[in-house]
């Protein structure tokens, strides 16, 4: 069929491999194969479609590498390969697309760093990588792509900084560069983004103080700066932020009941002044209940650390050191390793102490913890399973923290719901235990 312009065989149930003879359709200009279950490699005979400007293989279980031959395809408009198993790096020759539109990667086993001839792309849209494995820092030359409305970084293993080329990208509506291992501080060239609707950098190692630019993005329907180490105030200008969301609003685009500010698990000053406290209240009521907590203790007399939410109480007793030292408590929302055959509870933290700068992590005598829960918060665990797990960074494991203090032993009180033992170790923590096992009837007939 040498004439064919369009070929729709999406959304069936199609199996085994695409026939490298459709590379011989050469006035084929959109191809639909999405939504089935197609295996196997992408041939590279497809680079031969000239006229293409559709290519549709998402959706399906194709695997190899995206074939360097797809950068020939001078008319492509739309690339969509999501939602495969394919490896490999992205070809930099996609960079040579330049009518491109709308390009989908993401929700790959894609791996390598992003080309930054992807910048290249004057007339994209859409950038989908998420739900990779890439690596290495973002490209500043994505900055460059001004006609781009969604930037999707988001789940993969980058690290380095925010381009502040990000500035530039005046049509952004959302930008999502959540759970990587973005380091620095957030650019105030951020603020720059009048269309900006969501901006998600939540679950990233960044650092510094909240640009009080960000106020400047009064379109802002959700704001994620959850699981990081900011520091410092909350600006006052995100008073200006009215459209953040509250629940459930279809006039502005808020489509969950939840909020659409998230400042948990960070550093940041507790309390706040007016008139951001009385802000926080609204958008985000229980920020300050996760936020770290330091504390510089004697130690001839000893004190008390106590996390935000009051869960968690280490006791110092006097004489566990000689002089001033600083302790850190770090929340964190989930655990930060594998958990094997245990099951999480609620309560994951580290605590870290510094003495003229360096890191201790023993001590003359035992610190004791003592943490609080609800039934509701340790479900399904029963109580007497319940433990305090440290992780053994050079064993990459993890151990019932009782163990690290000889003849230590749990003190737990089931009626008030809490439990008690001595630390003679710091670091990472997690509230673990064994789920009771459910045995169902077995009937037989």
């Amino acid at each position: 069929m040498s004439n064919l312009e369009y070929l729709n065989l999406g959304y069936n149930l199609l199996i085994g491999s695409i026939p490298a003879e459709l590379g011989d359709l050469t006035n084929l200009e959109r191809l639909y194969l999405d939504h089935n279950q197609l295996s196997g490699s992408i041939p590279t005979e497809l680079g031969n479609l000239s006229n293409l400007a559709y290519l549709y293989l998402g959706y399906n279980q194709l695997t190899g590498s995206i074939p360097a031959e797809l950068g020939d395809l001078t008319n492509l408009e739309r690339l969509f390969l999501h939602k495969n198993l394919l490896t490999g790096s992205i070809p930099a020759v996609l960079g040579d697309l330049s009518n491109l539109d709308a390009l989908y990667l993401n929700n790959n086993q894609l791996t390598g760093s992003i080309p930054a001839e992807l910048g290249n792309l004057s007339n994209l849209q859409n950038l989908w990588l998420l739900g990779n494995q890439l690596n290495g820092s973002i490209p500043a030359e994505l900055g460059d792509l001004t006609n781009l409305e969604r930037l999707y970084l988001d789940h993969n293993q980058l690290t380095g900084g925010i381009p502040s080329t990000f500035g530039n990208l005046s049509k952004l509506l959302g930008l999502y560069l959540d759970h990587n291992q973005l380091s620095g501080s957030i650019p105030a060239t951020l603020g720059d983004l009048p269309n900006l609707q969501i901006l998600d950098l939540s679950d990233n190692q960044l650092t510094g103080s909240i640009p009080a630019e960000l106020g400047q993005l009064i379109g802002l329907r959700y704001l994620g700066l959850n699981e990081n180490a900011f520091e410092g105030d909350i600006p006052n200008t995100f008073v200006n932020l009215e459209n953040l969301c509250e629940g459930y609003d279809s006039r502005i685009g808020c489509w969950k009941d939840e909020s659409g500010l998230d400042l948990g698990y960070n550093r940041l000053n507790v309390p706040q002044e007016e008139p951001v406290a009385s802000f926080l209240d609204v958008k985000d009521p229980d920020w300050l209940l996760t936020q770290a907590v330091l504390v510089t203790i004697l130690g001839e007399s000893g004190g008390v650390i106590q996390s935000r939410d009051g869960m968690t109480e280490i006791e110092i007793p006097a004489g566990a050191y000689t002089g001033e030292m600083t302790f850190y408590f770090i929340p964190h929302s989930v655990p930060g390793h594998p958990l094997g055959v245990l099951t999480e509870a609620y309560n994951y933290f580290e605590l870290i102490a510094y003495f003229n700068g360096e890191v201790v992590s023993e001590f003359n005598l035992p610190l004791t913890i003592t943490i609080n829960f609800t039934d509701q918060q340790i479900d399904p665990i029963s109580e007497e399973r319940l433990n305090l797990y440290h992780w053994k960074r050079d064993q990459s494991v993890w151990f019932n923290a009782i163990s690290a203090c000889p003849g230590g032993e749990y003190v737990r009180n089931p009626e008030e719901n809490w439990l008690s033992l001595p630390l003679c170790e710091l670091g990472e923590f997690a509230l673990l235990g064994q789920a009771q096992n459910i045995y169902l009837p077995l009937i037989s007939r």
